[in-house]
């Protein structure tokens, strides 16, 4: 007896799953939102003088017309500073020659959208680049990890220098 009823939830368990997978895969998902979506970040951010920011717009979304996704076929920028440009790709490198903080706008085209295109606006503040002892540094992993390098190679040169000193005084004693 034991048995049959084991064997009875066991199919019953089996019977459930079956209907459950079967309804997911019936469910569907909604459309893509129909009209593009501008998407952007900055880095470094803050970002500083003379130092190339990148403007990512990887994360902007396609519109779609109902039936097929209109890809997104411009990134046009607005950086506040006087300089625009308009490119085919998500990311672009730009500078800043002032501190200040600046305007940045993304407009993006999806054509075949209801709405072919949005917008959005950030604000990027520049500042000044670090200084250590007047000089300035850049800033960035590769820039620190070559300042460092530097330091530690004028510690060791200098340690080299005393020892080679101490011996010279030892043996003119």
């Amino acid at each position: 007896m034991k048995k049959i009823v084991s064997c009875l939830i066991l199919a019953v368990l089996l019977a459930s799953m079956f209907t459950f997978a079967f309804n997911i895969r019936s469910v569907k998902c909604p459309p893509p939102p129909p009209n593009p979506i501008a998407v952007f970040i900055v880095n470094p951010s803050p970002t500083y003088v003379d130092q190339a920011t990148t403007f990512d717009a990887s994360a902007s979304v396609p519109g779609y017309n109902g039936t097929d996704i209109c890809p997104i076929t411009e990134y046009s920028w607005v950086f506040g500073d006087g300089n625009t440009t308009t490119i085919a790709t998500p990311i672009i490198y730009h500078t800043y020659s002032k501190i200040g903080n600046y305007t940045v706008t993304l407009t993006v085209v999806a054509p075949g959208s209801p709405v072919e295109n949005d917008s959005r606006t950030s604000l990027v503040k520049v500042l000044a680049l670090p200084t250590v002892g007047g000089i300035s540094i850049t800033t960035g992993l590769g820039s620190l990890v070559s300042y460092i390098c530097l330091i530690s190679t004028l510690a060791l040169a200098s340690v080299a220098i005393a020892v080679c000193i101490r011996r010279v005084k030892r043996t003119q004693m």
